[in-house]
């Protein structure tokens, strides 16, 4: 049976979403900030006024009654906040002028605050610095809000610490834990950033690149490559810089991304035992090798790279950036269907569907529900064979 709401529903999400928008606002002054330093005067212009209709918006959505946001008005606020954060992260991208109409901007905010990945600019080795920055921001905001909801509402996997409540001591139980939650997230991807912009800046470097250009890049690909999300600001993706300690650098956060968050948790904690028994990750560890398998088998057969290291780099690449769902690319796009098979196409369009793990920032299925299918096929099957 569907929830119903009431009018004090409706108030309570309302100010919420407000709150939601001024968020929204506040996070254009990155890219405001970096269309300043780089110049961009236009794009400072967009971005001043997309702050301004998220003030005045936001303000309006405050002026709603807020009470207490329990279970199903945070799933109506959930749901809404998606929308509505992408109808005001769109208002800087269509001023622009990046995209034709204000449908592909659209397009690309909700893209983002998803981590899916595609776009709809209509020239994207021409995006400016503040608008490839606003849409690195919403891809890491976006990667990370995910966790948290799937936190809140404690659907939280092996190892979380957000359970429902019992009655009494509720508020404050739950309120302390999340807030532990968030710092720990909040810690945990800043360490990833930083650590990650500092490693592709010096990879930039060696390559010829100036420390700005060199310092956005890291910021961009980092953010994406943690995010699992497929943004690059370049078309032919990762072809464009030729570098396999890059792709290699990348690897690993996309791992990283796609890996359920509470064992970074275990790691933090010394607990090393937890993270190799944990049954998703050992899961996902198998699938990827027999993926990796597959895909090269098939790349070698139908004799795409003429090297067993170029076989090896690009394989293993592409199959991880199909597993977790980052899209990132080592060949250009155009070979897809081409040069590269329509079975390893497949083999990556499986890996995709089953995507990553749970509460990680990577999409698909997921590796645990795949897994709790799986368990009850071989229940029944069993259950069916055996005598009772």
């Amino acid at each position: 049976m569907l929830p119903r709401f009431h009018l004090a529903d409706i108030s309570t999400v309302l100010h919420f979403l407000g709150v939601l928008v001024l968020i929204t606002g506040a996070l254009m002054f990155v890219p405001l900030l970096v269309a300043l330093v780089a110049g961009e005067t236009a794009q400072a212009v967009a971005f001043v006024f997309g702050i301004g209709v998220s003030l005045f918006s936001g303000a309006l959505l405050y002026l709603f009654r807020a009470r207490k946001l329990d279970r199903r008005r945070s799933l109506l606020l959930v749901g809404m906040g998606w929308v509505v954060a992408g109808l005001i992260a769109s208002v800087p991208m269509y001023i622009s002028g990046d995209f034709d109409n204000y449908v592909a901007a659209l397009f690309d905010a909700v893209s983002a605050l998803t981590t899916t990945g595609a776009s709809l600019a209509t020239d994207v080795d021409h995006v400016g610095y503040a608008q490839t920055t606003w849409r690195a921001v919403l891809t890491l905001v976006g990667g990370q809000a995910v966790i948290l909801v799937a936190m809140h509402l404690g659907f939280f996997g092996e190892g979380g610490n957000i359970t429902v409540a019992n009655k009494t001591g509720v508020r404050d139980e739950r309120t302390y834990r999340l807030k532990d939650t968030v710092k720990f997230i909040v810690l945990v991807g800043a360490f990833f950033l930083v650590i990650g912009t500092v490693g592709v800046c010096i990879i930039c470097l060696t390559l010829g690149m100036s420390l700005p250009d060199s310092v956005m890049t890291g910021f961009w690909l980092i953010t994406n490559a943690l995010s699992t999300s497929g943004f690059t600001p370049h078309s032919s993706s990762l072809v464009y810089y030729h570098s396999a300690a890059l792709d290699a650098f990348l690897l690993i956060f996309m791992l990283a991304g796609a890996l359920n968050f509470a064992i970074f948790g275990y790691a933090l904690r010394g607990k090393l035992r937890p993270m190799f028994r944990n049954s998703e990750t050992r899961t996902f560890a198998i699938w990827l090798l027999l993926l990796v398998v597959f895909v090269s088998f098939a790349l070698s057969r139908d004799q795409v790279f003429s090297s067993a290291t170029g076989l090896f780099v690009n394989g293993t690449f592409m199959t991880i950036s199909a597993a977790t769902t980052s899209g990132m690319c080592t060949i250009y796009p155009q070979q897809f269907g081409i040069t590269i098979s329509e079975s390893v196409i497949i083999i990556l369009e499986v890996a995709m569907l089953v995507g990553a793990c749970s509460h990680s920032t990577g999409g698909g299925i997921k590796v645990l529900r795949i897994m709790q299918v799986l368990r009850w096929i071989v229940y029944s099957i069993r259950v069916r064979l055996m005598p009772r």
